[in-house]
């Protein structure tokens, strides 16, 4: 691990797992029992994802995004499909003229 300080913050070059989400913060505790919140903060990142924060692909493409999608797909279609099982219902039970 590489680092210098540069005030106020430290620079940290670090290697992370591109399948893993990116760490955002840590809590630690100092010898006198403070709590301290380090928050991480990464430059020059590319192919990464805001929604489930790992650099393996793009939002656009994220498989969480995708599985979202698809499963909202599924949810519409089930609810389209009962409607119109429903109307085909009300149609043979209603009187013919």
């Amino acid at each position: 691990m590489d680092w210098k300080v540069i005030e106020p913050y430290p620079l940290v070059r670090v290697m992370v797992e591109c399948d893993a989400p990116l760490i955002r913060r840590r809590e630690t505790v100092s010898d006198t029992g403070e709590l301290i919140v380090i928050r991480f903060e990464y430059l020059k990142i590319q192919n990464f994802c805001k929604r489930c924060q790992r650099l393996s692909h793009d939002t656009r493409v994220c498989p969480e995004r995708v599985g979202a999608q698809k499963q909202q797909r599924d949810s519409h279609r089930d609810l389209n499909q009962r409607r119109d099982a429903e109307e085909d219902r009300r149609r043979r039970k209603a009187p013919r003229a």
